[in-house]
Parts: structure tokens; sequence; C-alpha cells
């Protein structure tokens, strides 16, 4: 039976995901409803991100870790997007 922190986990990476660039997909965590089904997947650990969401996520990650470091190294304050 799905508990409802495994819901709040998949929202809260859903939006992570939307943060760094996902739109909706047919399938999986980026969908944009969830099903009673896929609720099920969540609690067995089954709904994922897919493999190029997942890579694309990674990259545009470091990219903004990179654009901060810069950004306190220079001493500048980051723009609020990157905060």
């Amino acid at each position: 039976m799905p508990r409802h922190d495994d819901l709040v986990g998949a929202i809260v990476a859903h939006e992570i995901g939307h943060l760094l660039g996902i739109r909706h997909a047919a399938s999986g965590l980026m969908r944009a409803t969830l099903q009673a089904d896929d609720m099920v997947a969540v609690r067995r650990g089954m709904l994922r991100f897919s493999p190029a969401e997942a890579s694309r996520m990674r990259i545009a990650a470091l990219l903004a870790g990179k654009e901060r470091l810069r950004a306190s190294a220079a001493g500048a304050r980051p723009s609020p997007s990157q905060q």
C-alpha cells in the first residue's frame, strides 16, 4: 500500500526534474499525472526518471554547480536563478 511519504517523494523528485529542465513525458516519473498503479510502482521503487532524463539532469546540475563555483571564485554573487 502506498504511503503519503512515497507520494511526497515522487512529487518532489518530479518537481526537481522540472527545475533541472526536464519536461513532462509519456511515462515514468515525469508524467503529468500519476495513476493508482504508478503509486504502487513508486512504493516498489519502479517509477523512475528515464536514463536520458537522469543524464540531462546530471549535466544540468553539474553546469549549475560549476557556474556557482566560478561566481564564488570571482567574488560575485550568483544570480537569483543560480541560488
